[in-house]
């Protein structure tokens, strides 16, 4: 099923956390230790993007039905990640491609808002 609704919401992947707003803003930081759904309230209370926080990156994803895609970087090795996938809801699975690397359908699952 084809969501019509804007991917929303804080995602993660182990340390990797996406939050995406419905005008398709995108906030990319790495949380240590990886946070879990009781972290995630507490995360949404600082991942905004005004002021946006050190360490946080902001982007914008483009979205085609279920389709999504956006650029960030990658904080230690100081390189472009080029990120596509597709959204279902509840999780973002994700192609994340930077030189010499790629990770293919990593799920990130979604921590907030919890589903309905």
């Amino acid at each position: 099923m084809t969501s019509r609704r804007a991917p929303q919401g804080i995602f993660a992947a182990d340390v990797r956390v996406f939050r995406l707003y419905p005008d398709g803003t995108v906030l990319d930081v790495l949380v240590k230790p990886a946070p879990g759904p009781a972290e995630a309230a507490l995360i949404a209370t600082w991942l905004v993007p005004d002021p946006l926080p050190a360490g946080v990156h902001a982007t914008r994803y483009t979205r085609d039905g279920r389709h999504i895609g956006f650029s960030t970087r990658d904080r230690i090795h100081g390189t472009d990640v080029e990120v596509t996938g597709t959204y279902r809801g509840d999780a973002l699975l994700l192609d994340l491609r930077s030189p010499g690397r790629t990770l293919r359908q990593v799920r990130f699952r979604r921590l907030w808002p919890a589903a309905r």
